[in-house]
């Protein structure tokens, strides 16, 4: 909390104001990221853009505003699950890019960019699982890459497969 109030240029008492925990903190955080994300998707669906390259684009940026580091990441991922009311908290905007997702999938499946063996949420609900994914094997990794990086790797290989099945 201390570091929290003193980058933020307030008392702890200010920050107990707007926000009764850390964890309140942290979900308004990301829910700021979804809604630009889902701008952006909307955006996206509109635009002639290769909607593979747009599509990483946005889930690159889902994590770039915040300066991650691998210990908060995994602090966050420890909030999500250690507590089950906190399970809610971050569940509700996943789901949101999920929902957000879904016509962009759609849209790529009627112009032949993604799959369409798969129905477009079932599609969009792996992009998250792959965000949560490359999230949280970065945050472990012994070999620290910028996160941006694993997340692109991470999609490109999502999007183009890994190679030819037999």
């Amino acid at each position: 909390m201390a570091q929290i109030t003193q980058e933020a240029g307030v008392a702890k008492g200010t920050f107990f104001n707007y926000f009764g925990t850390k964890h309140d903190l942290l979900i308004q955080v990301i829910e700021g990221q979804v809604a630009e994300a889902k701008e952006r998707l909307h955006d996206l669906v509109q635009s002639d853009q290769p909607l593979t390259d747009g599509l990483i684009a946005v889930m690159v940026g889902l994590a770039s505003p915040v300066p991650y580091t691998q210990s908060l990441v995994r602090a966050m991922f420890h909030s999500a699950l250690a507590n089950p009311e906190n399970v809610s908290g971050h569940l509700a905007p996943a789901m949101a890019m999920v929902e957000a997702l879904t016509p962009v999938i759609a849209a790529g499946q009627e112009r032949g960019e993604f799959r369409g063996d798969l129905p477009p949420d079932q599609l969009a609900f792996l992009v998250m699982q792959t965000y949560f994914g490359a999230l949280w094997a970065w945050s472990v990794a012994p070999v620290q890459e910028p996160l941006a990086e694993r997340i692109a790797l991470s999609y490109r290989v999502f999007f183009e497969g890994t190679g030819r099945t037999r």
